[in-house]
């Protein structure tokens, strides 16, 4: 009877450290029973490590519409190799390849000087770049 009275016991203190949220901070060594010689021991749950959540990255917009007095500029790398998309994509990670043209896109902007800026860091890299000016869909 007292062997079932001692086993209740440390069952009821181990359910209430769980559910109380384990306050103990060190180890405690509580004997199952006289005649027994093995020790329980009663650790208080650790913590998880908060991490903070990254903010997603902003994904540009793209839109249909055009102002027909603004000028787009799309720069252009030869050729449609993963390979070269690769070695593309270590300078410009949103480049594609162009399907069915054999080219990989690279960039597209408003203003020439700003894509001739990425065709000099391409081609700083070995690789044939060019400026292309998109013409406005009527």
């Amino acid at each position: 009877m007292t062997k079932l009275k001692n086993r209740q016991s440390l069952l009821l203190l181990g359910l209430s450290l769980l559910l109380l949220g384990g306050t103990a901070t060190r180890a405690e060594n509580i004997p199952c029973s006289t005649n027994n010689s093995r020790v329980l021991e009663f650790r208080s749950p650790r913590a998880l490590p908060r991490q903070t959540p990254t903010p997603p990255q902003p994904t540009p917009q793209v839109t249909n519409r055009r102002n027909k007095n603004k000028r787009t500029y799309r720069v252009e790398v030869r050729g449609d190799s993963a390979l070269t998309l690769a070695q593309v994509q270590r300078i410009e990670p949103q480049a594609f390849v162009r399907s069915g043209e054999g080219k990989i896109q690279a960039g597209l902007f408003q203003e020439k000087k700003n894509a001739r800026k990425l065709v000099e860091e391409l081609e700083a890299y070995g690789l044939q770049a060019r400026v292309v000016r998109v013409k406005p869909k009527a």
